[in-house]
């Protein structure tokens, strides 16, 4: 399976999350050459189910700040793999509390495809 994310905030944006999770992360995207435009430092805070994605220049200390190139969100978007195992087989680096968030935010799964192409 290929999973491309073009667009960070409608991707983050416009799924569910655990009702349950509540906080926010800072993501340090590096694009690749074919979306550019993904790129950057973006805010995602979650409350209700929901998140909220919005760049960001800022760095907020409070807040844990995850460091990651858009192929490898789209791994953990997707449920293919988990921040944890990417941290594991050395292709993630962040704090114990940025990988445990993005875990909980992005549960493993097995990814359910209706059409292929």
């Amino acid at each position: 399976m290929m999973l491309k994310l073009v667009d960070i905030k409608g991707a983050l944006e416009r799924r569910s999350y655990p009702p349950e999770l509540e906080g926010g992360l800072i993501l340090d995207i590096t694009a690749d050459d074919t979306s550019s435009w993904n790129g950057g430092r973006w805010l995602i805070e979650w409350t209700g189910g929901k998140a909220r994605a919005h760049r960001t220049r800022r760095t907020a200390s409070h807040l844990p700040s995850l460091p990651v190139t858009i192929q490898q969100l789209a791994l953990v978007y997707c449920g293919t793999r988990t921040a944890r195992q990417l941290a594991t087989d050395g292709f993630l680096q962040a704090s114990p509390a940025a990988i445990a968030f993005l875990d909980a935010a992005f549960p493993p799964g097995t990814p359910y495809i209706e059409e292929w192409f």
